[in-house]
């Protein structure tokens, strides 16, 4: 009923049917976040926090309703205040997954890695054998440049579920661009492609380690396909342009090569990038002569 009143916008009837059906059941997590919900949509997340805040002293042992009020001053960007609030969901209910891995993202948005690493690390210590966990620790090491360690949380992924697209595509770009077998990686590279066949990213990469094996003929429909889907992306452009310049479509080269160091040209392969634009100009001024 009151999910019918919010679709008619009568947004006091539903907020009335929901506090009585709070009112009727104190612990009903999926009423109360009806109601936070309609508060966030009105923008006042004041009242949605208030409202929770007042639902605990009704049930201070229901660690959702920590979890959720944890949400919120995230949303908000109080960070502390969500920090609190998450770990008060933990010490409720000591194997709280969701309130572990809500504290691990909020420590990565807070730019403290080493406390998100621990809070996975305790999820994986509960269940050992979901992905989520071992994925956003793979990403934490590879963003810290350390790829032997990203590697090993990838293939511990893969492990549990050997289909999951993002890990086999961060391992595939990890393999090509420091030091790994080519093969295996374009291997992964496919089998995310054929899991998620409409992802750019996996384009990207995909396209990169044919450009990488010497086929970029094969590379170039990949990596426009990216470009096409990934706007102003400096690495995605040079990618791009390197595989016309192989492919000896040397104007269209020096066009998104040219595009990618506008945007940025401290990426990691911009040297490649100002060198062969540099190449194609001279190659361009000795014709004229």
């Amino acid at each position: 009923m009151g999910r019918v009143e919010i679709a008619k916008k009568n947004i006091n009837e539903a907020l009335e049917y929901f506090e009585k059906a709070l009112a009727a059941n104190p612990d009903h997590l999926q009423v109360l976040t009806f109601i936070t919900s309609i508060y966030m949509a009105e923008k006042q997340p004041e009242k949605a926090i208030g409202r929770v805040e007042k639902q605990i002293t009704l049930s201070q042992a229901n660690p959702y309703y920590y979890n959720l009020l944890g949400k919120l001053f995230q949303t908000t960007e109080d960070f502390d205040k969500a920090e609190g609030a998450y770990k008060k969901a933990i010490e409720v209910k000591k194997d709280f997954l969701d309130a572990y891995m809500a504290l691990g993202k909020l420590y990565v948005v807070k730019g403290e890695s080493d406390k998100a690493i621990e809070s996975y690390n305790d999820v994986i210590k509960i269940k050992p054998d979901i992905v989520d966990p071992y994925m956003l620790l793979g990403n934490i090491y590879e963003k810290q440049g350390n790829m032997d360690e990203a590697k090993k949380y990838y293939q511990k992924v893969l492990k549990i579920n050997p289909e999951f697209a993002p890990a086999a595509n961060n391992l595939a770009w990890i393999y090509s661009e420091h030091g790994g077998n080519l093969e295996e990686a374009l291997s992964l590279a496919q089998m995310a492609k054929d899991q998620l066949p409409n992802d750019p990213g996996i384009s990207d990469t995909l396209g990169w380690i044919y450009y990488k094996k010497g086929l970029s003929n094969t590379a170039t429909p990949f990596l426009e396909e990216s470009a096409e889907k990934i706007k102003n992306n400096p690495i995605v452009l040079y990618h791009l342009g390197m595989a016309y310049y192989k492919s000896g479509e040397k104007e269209k080269a020096k066009e998104q090569l040219s595009a990618s160091l506008a945007i940025n040209n401290e990426y990691e392969g911009a040297v490649e990038a100002q060198e062969t634009l540099e190449l194609l100009k001279q190659a361009d001024s000795n014709s004229e002569e």
